[in-house]
């Protein structure tokens, strides 16, 4: 799977700098950077599902936290 998106950054950065090009012929510059753009979406994208996963599992042990300080609590009282 990486070989696919290092290939596909290879292209969209290939592209970009043939219209980089061409647009510096006709005296225009664009700076475009399509294959950092890619590579910033997907890496931002897995950083956002990383993040959820974390918060997830926090939110589980939270609650198992709470459902024994309940319990330690109940115990203590009898």
């Amino acid at each position: 799977m990486k070989y696919f998106r290092d290939l596909f950054f290879y292209f969209l950065e290939f592209v970009g700098a043939l219209v980089n090009l061409c647009g510096s012929f006709l005296g225009v510059y664009p700076k475009l950077e399509l294959g950092l753009a890619y590579l910033l979406h997907k890496q931002g994208r897995s950083v956002k599902e990383e993040l959820a996963e974390r918060q997830k599992k926090r939110e589980e042990q939270e609650d198992e936290a709470q459902v024994k300080f309940e319990e330690a609590k109940r115990l203590t009282h009898e």
